[in-house]
């Protein structure tokens, strides 16, 4: 599934997360903590006709693992001359999420991902974790050009947490409008972030494969500007290219298809992204369109678009975003975003550099 800009203009990214959640119900017990160990090591960028201007040294570097609690409970460790760290004190049975950051100013430089074994909708690659016990992720490689380090959904099955209904079930979620705030009120990033579009209208879609239930989010300014754009999902070309796409007896059971309206133009009531064709990916007002994994009590939207600037300039947006329901009407998403450019030459990107970024937004239904 081709996956949108989403929030390109918001990445300058600095701060990393603060509390998630007003409710103490998510609290673990001190006694009741994990570890999380491993091996780091680091590879070259190599893409032919491709260069980087900056190189990476474990020793600038250390492991942040913080947990998607009241308290944002969190942990850090350097690498050892062999690559090896180990995160203590992290609470069992909560979600939490790993990150590389740099030791000087704490910027994120890749983001761990568990690597799910399904493809399209199917993908049950998540950017956090709930874990029953302490676990290694093995030996990672942290490769300059790429913002995330995947760890096999495999090597951490053993000691992952059993799965609670979510407080707020997926279905529910289908068409409710929220506003955004932050929690942390100093995280400039995060008050760009919001101030950009305060409220969103969140959108489920579902399908069917194989006996399994598959949903996926659309994230839209406003419900007034969904009516406005024709109060579709996607096109029946979008719809009918993602069933090819997934095979099998693959089929949608929510979704709403038809033409985009009032979609001619960047300047439309219903405005473009560019000049083209109206789609998923190429309105203003459409934020985000993508799967979403459900992992116990928590969801995770994940979105990677390649690009390609002109000029010798391309490289990969990404955002990963864990929302986390603490009741029916309030829940935090935690967003981890990144850019990363690569040039043909140096230079190519002019101003543009590597960024990166993790913030949490509470959302409020309104």
């Amino acid at each position: 599934m081709k996956i949108i800009k989403l929030l390109i203009c918001f990445i300058a990214t600095a701060g990393l997360v603060a509390a998630c959640s007003d409710s103490k119900s998510d609290s673990t017990a001190a006694s009741d903590t994990i570890t999380v160990s491993g091996s780091m090591g680091v590879s070259l960028f190599s893409v032919p006709g491709k260069v980087k201007t900056t190189a990476l040294s474990l020793s600038t570097l250390q492991m942040y693992c913080v947990a998607f609690n009241a308290e944002a409970t969190s942990g850090t460790s350097t690498f050892s001359s062999s690559g090896a760290f180990s995160v203590a004190g992290l609470p069992a049975d909560t979600p939490f999420g790993c990150f590389v950051v740099k030791i000087s100013d704490s910027s994120i430089v890749a983001t761990i991902q568990i690597q799910g074994t399904g493809s399209g909708l199917e993908d049950s690659s998540t950017s956090s974790l709930s874990l029953k016990q302490s676990v290694s992720l093995g030996t990672l490689t942290l490769t300059e050009g790429n913002p995330v380090i995947s760890v096999p959904e495999a090597q951490i099955a053993s000691a992952v947490s059993v799965e609670t209904t979510p407080t707020i079930a997926v279905d529910s979620v289908h068409q409710t409008s929220w506003t955004m705030t932050c929690v942390d009120s100093t995280d400039t990033a995060c008050a760009s972030f919001v101030s950009g579009s305060p409220q969103v209208y969140f959108r489920i879609v579902k399908a069917t494969k194989s006996s399994q239930t598959l949903y996926g989010l659309g994230v839209w300014s406003s419900a007034a500007d969904f009516a406005t754009c024709g109060s579709v999902d996607m096109t029946a070309a979008e719809a009918s290219s993602i069933v090819t796409d997934e095979g099998g007896d693959f089929a949608w059971v929510q979704s709403t298809t038809g033409n985009f309206t009032n979609a001619t133009s960047t300047s439309d009531t219903c405005p473009l992204r560019e000049a083209g064709t109206a789609g998923v990916d190429n309105l203003q007002n459409y934020y985000a369109f993508d799967k979403l994994k459900i992992q116990g009590s928590a969801y995770t939207l994940i979105q990677q678009d390649d690009f390609d600037n002109g000029g010798g300039c391309s490289g990969t947006h990404r955002t990963a975003v864990t929302f986390k329901p603490s009741s029916a009407t309030v829940m935090y998403g935690n967003f981890s975003i990144s850019e990363d450019y690569v040039e043909a030459s140096p230079g190519n990107c002019g101003s543009d550099v590597d960024s990166a970024n993790s913030f949490v937004v509470k959302f409020t239904k309104i």
